[in-house]
């Protein structure tokens, strides 16, 4: 499955069912945090670290990438359901907890909140990279790249924001769950719930984006 790049495809289905009306411009840079929280380059330089170490092609470093981004989304297994919360230490919400692996992988910020998030936008360095993910759009829950963000609204309006993990699963601070947590897509999301689009944040652009915070210029094969 090849994502839309175009300005229509961004804003399809997800945002539509998402957002009545349009997200006000003050939301994203609200909600993506400043200081330390917004240029955290010692974890940049961690991962890439990792990352670059003996990797030269394309495909090498996209996976180790979303290698360090699983293992951050998975160390957070435990960490308890708080709405609004996107501190590991007291507790997340859903798109709180997204926005924490995004951190504490990269120390980049993809926003806190189901209304950013979905803009595919990432500050890096005190940066803002607009428009690096690669949008989905939604109907047909799809096999995503581990690390793509999926979204969901309920008919109420509630919604939802989970990562894809990859063989089927996703990890997602579920309210009902009480906590983050490994798991197949359970039935009330599938029911009770639309999926309306997905964003995956680590593609060529995210990648170059990286490049220049970290002062280089990598040619990839």
């Amino acid at each position: 499955m090849r994502p839309f790049r175009t300005a229509e495809a961004l804003f399809l289905g997800f945002v539509i069912a998402i957002m009545v009306s349009q997200t006000p411009p003050s939301v994203f840079a609200q909600s993506v945090g400043q200081g330390s929280e917004g240029d955290n380059q010692a974890l940049l330089n961690d991962c890439a670290a990792q990352v670059y170490a003996g990797n030269i092609t394309f495909d090498e470093i996209e996976a180790g990438w979303r290698q360090c981004l699983l293992d951050a989304a998975l160390g957070m297994q435990g960490v308890p359901y708080a709405w609004g919360g996107k501190d590991p230490a007291t507790g997340v919400d859903c798109s709180g907890f997204t926005y924490s692996a995004f951190l504490n992988a990269f120390g980049v910020s993809i926003g806190d909140s189901t209304w950013s998030q979905p803009n595919g936008h990432v500050l890096i360095n005190g940066t803002l990279y607009r428009n690096v993910g690669d949008t989905y759009a939604g109907g047909e829950i799809g096999d995503y790249p581990v690390g793509t963000i999926l979204f969901f609204v309920s008919d109420a309006g509630e919604r939802h924001v989970v990562m894809a993990a990859g063989n089927g699963q996703i990890i997602d601070a579920g309210q009902t769950l009480g906590q983050v947590a490994l798991r197949n897509i359970p039935d009330n999301l599938r029911n009770d719930y639309q999926f309306v689009g997905a964003v995956d944040f680590i593609t060529p652009d995210f990648l170059a984006a990286v490049d220049r915070a970290l002062g280089t210029q990598r040619q990839m094969g």
